[in-house]
């Protein structure tokens, strides 16, 4: 669907419309849910690179595109590109928004997860921890995007070898999860996968 729009605001508007460029965006995030990296990442490459020239490299949807790039270097495992996009993209957001922005907050979550699969678990668990501890001050520990985040967090601990602790803010998740969103949301099925995963690395310590 947003191929052929996207085609359509191509032929009315032209490339660099700005109805144009949001609707690539969100092509390109269908193309990563479909797992088309390659092609989600040349489509956002060229979107940021519009919204850079016609907007600069600070507006909200330049640092938007810049998210979206860097996720897509993530599905193509290149961690080490997709860390460099998204710390750029975390101090310009704290630069524009202040520590506390949803913006902020997600561009620090996707550099703590570039910084575990490149195996610095002591640097991205101290993101991911303040990270949670935001979300917390700001949302509540009970706001969808709390509670993602605390899956991180603990995801994070059992990176970092402390299972315990995971499975303790596993186990605090699920509830809250099952509570607020209920046993079916996507969010509470993660959350007792994610919680299974910890207690069995757990359960095969020696």
């Amino acid at each position: 669907m947003n191929a052929d729009i996207l085609q359509r605001c191509r032929k009315a508007f032209g490339d660099d419309d700005a109805d144009t460029l949001l609707t690539a965006i969100n092509l390109a995030s269908d193309l990563r849910e479909l797992h088309r990296f390659e092609e989600a990442l040349e489509l956002t490459t060229d979107t940021l690179a519009r919204r850079r020239r016609l907007l600069g490299d600070d507006h909200p949807d330049s640092l938007d595109a810049a998210i979206g790039l860097a996720l897509s270097l993530f599905g193509l495992d290149r961690f080490a590109e997709a860390r460099e996009h998204d710390e750029e993209t975390l101090h310009r957001c704290r630069r524009v928004y202040g520590d506390d922005h949803p913006s902020t907050l997600i561009a620090a979550n996707n550099l703590a997860r570039d910084l575990r699969l490149l195996g610095q678990f002591a640097e991205s668990l101290d993101l991911y921890e303040d990270t949670h501890a935001r979300h917390r001050r700001v949302l509540g520990a009970d706001h969808p995007a709390a509670l993602a985040s605390a899956s991180n967090l603990a995801i994070g601990l059992a990176a970092a070898d402390r299972l315990e602790e995971a499975v303790r803010l596993g186990e605090e998740t699920v509830e809250r999860s099952r509570r607020v969103l209920g046993a079916d949301h996507p969010y509470t099925r993660r959350s007792v996968q994610y919680l299974a995963g910890h207690q069995e690395q757990l359960d095969a310590r020696p």
